[in-house]
C-alpha cells in the first residue's frame, strides 16, 4: 500500500513535548508513533531549570539521578536594585536536558509508544480520513499528529502562519566550567536572573554540577549581535567573555500571544504552538502540558458516541489548554509590557518591595497566580509612587 503502518497517533519531535504527548497517547491505548530526526540522547541548549509548575505536570517525580540542582533561592536584579527570594520548599530543580529529555522519551517507550529516532519528517498532509506523515523512511498514515518540533520547525505552518520578528525570542547561552567548590560557593541552590540586560528579557546565571549555564535572551529584532551581548553578561558577572564564541543560539516563540493550535487533524504542541511565559522564558512547563492535553484530545475521538470529527477534536484541545495555562500566558504577556514600559519607575520600585518580589516567585511554584499578583501590585502603587517620590527627594537633597 505503500504505508508503514496506521497508527492512532504520530507524534512528530521527541522533547517534552512529543514525549509527553506519545505517553499520554500510549497510556491511553492509543497505537502511537513518536519521530525525532535526532538520535537520544542529544545536546539541547537550555538552562535546564524545571520549575514546581512543570514536576506538577509530569506522570512521575523526577529521579534524583537527573536532579543536579534543587533551587531554594532565586536571585533577581535590575541595575542596582537586587532582590533575593529564599523558600524552604523546592522552586525549582536544575537538570542536564540531554539526560532529562531522554529519560522522557524513555518514559514514552516503556508506556507503549514506538519510536523512529534519527527519521527527519518532510511533510504532513491531511486527507481527511488521515494524516499522512512523510519522512526520510516512508510514509505513516495516522488519525492525528501531535507536531511537537520545537520553534525551529517548519511543519506548524501546516497549522498557522510563520511567526513574524517581532513575535520570535532569541537566545544564547554556553556553559562555563566551574570547579564544584565554585559552584558552592555561588551558592548552589540560586538561580540569578538580571533583568536590563536586554530590552523584554534577562540574562541568568543557573548552576549545574560542574558548570554554570549562562546566557541571555531577548526579543529576536533586539538581539542584532547575540554573542556580544552575552559577552558583556559574562564580563559583568565575572566569567570569560571569550567563551560567548562558543555560545549556541536559539529561537524560542514570544510568548502570551494567540495563535491558532489545531487544524484538521494536525494538533501544535509546546514550542510549536508557542506556548512560552512572555517574561519567565519558561516552556518546558508548557511543553509537557500541552503535550498531555493534545493525546488526552485524539484518545477522544475514539470514545464512543459524541461527536469525535476533527473539528471538535481541534476545539477540545484549544478548551484544554485555554484552560488550562491560556490565562497565565496571556497575562504574562501583559505584566511584561506594563513592567517594562517604564522600568526605572516601576519594574526597580516592584524589586525593591520585599512583598511584591516574594509574592512574583510564587507564580512559577502555582503558589499564586499572575492575576493576583497584577491585582497585588496595583493595591501596592500608592506605596511604590510615594517611596519613588521620597527617593527622588533625596536625591536632589543632596546633589550640589
Amino acid at each position: 500500500s505503500g504505508y508503514l503502518n496506521l497508527f492512532d497517533v504520530v507524534v512528530v519531535g521527541a522533547g517534552p513535548a512529543g514525549s509527553s504527548a506519545a505517553t499520554e497517547a500510549a497510556r491511553r491505548g492509543l497505537s502511537t508513533l513518536i519521530i525525532d530526526k535526532e538520535f537520544f540522547p542529544r545536546d539541547k541548549p537550555c538552562g535546564g531549570a524545571i520549575s514546581g509548575r512543570g514536576m506538577s505536570y509530569l506522570h512521575e517525580s523526577i529521579p534524583s539521578e537527573l536532579i543536579q540542582r534543587e533551587i531554594h533561592e532565586a536571585r533577581i536584579g535590575f541595575r542596582s536594585a537586587t532582590r533575593s527570594v529564599q523558600r524552604k520548599d523546592i522552586m525549582a530543580v536544575v537538570v542536564d536536558r540531554a539526560a532529562f529529555d531522554h529519560y522522557l522519551l524513555q518514559g514514552a517507550q516503556e508506556a507503549g509508544a514506538r519510536a523512529k529516532l534519527g527519521e527527519r519528517v518532510h511533510e504532513i498532509t491531511d486527507t481527511g480520513p488521515h494524516v499522512e506523515v512523510e519522512t526520510s523512511r516512508g510514509t505513516y498514515r495516522a488519525r492525528f499528529a501531535v507536531v511537537a518540533e520545537g520553534a525551529f520547525g517548519g511543519l506548524k505552518t501546516r497549522v498557522r502562519r510563520k511567526d513574524r520578528p517581532d513575535e520570535m525570542g532569541l537566545c544564547a547561552v554556553t556553559d562555563v566550567p566551574a570547579a564544584a567548590e565554585v559552584i558552592e560557593g555561588f551558592p548552589g541552590s540560586t538561580l540569578e536572573m538580571q533583568l536590563g540586560v536586554a530590552g523584554y528579557g534577562y540574562g541568568w546565571v543557573f548552576p549545574h554540577d560542574d558548570h554554570f549555564s549562562v546566557g541571555v535572551g531577548d526579543m529576536a529584532r533586539l538581539m542584532s549581535a547575540p554573542r556580544a551581548r552575552l559577552a558583556d553578561f559574562l564580563t559583568a558577572k565575572g566569567f570569560d567573555p571569550g567563551l560567548s564564541a562558543a555560545a549556541r543560539l536559539h529561537p524560542l516563540p514570544g510568548g502570551g500571544i494567540r495563535r491558532q493550535i489545531a487544524r484538521g487533524r494536525v494538533l501544535l504542541a509546546g514550542d510549536a504552538a508557542g506556548f512560552v511565559d512572555a517574561f519567565l522564558g519558561e516552556g518546558i512547563s508548557f511543553a509537557i502540558s500541552s503535550g498531555r492535553h493534545a493525546a488526552t484530545a485524539a484518545a477522544r475521538a475514539g470514545g464512543a458516541g459524541g461527536d469525535s470529527s476533527p473539528q471538535t477534536i481541534g476545539r477540545h484541545y484549544e478548551r484544554l489548554c485555554r484552560e488550562d495555562f491560556g490565562r497565565h500566558l496571556s497575562r504574562s504577556l501583559f505584566v511584561t509590557k506594563a513592567l517594562h514600559a517604564a522600568p526605572d519607575a516601576l519594574l526597580a520600585q516592584v524589586l525593591r518591595d520585599r512583598s511584591l518580589s516574594e509574592a512574583f516567585f510564587g507564580i512559577p511554584t502555582m503558589q499564586t497566580t499572575y492575576d493576583r499578583y497584577i491585582l497585588r501590585t496595583v493595591l501596592a502603587l500608592p506605596r511604590l509612587l510615594a517611596r519613588m517620590m521620597l527617593n527622588l527627594a533625596r536625591r536632589r537633597s543632596t546633589s550640589p
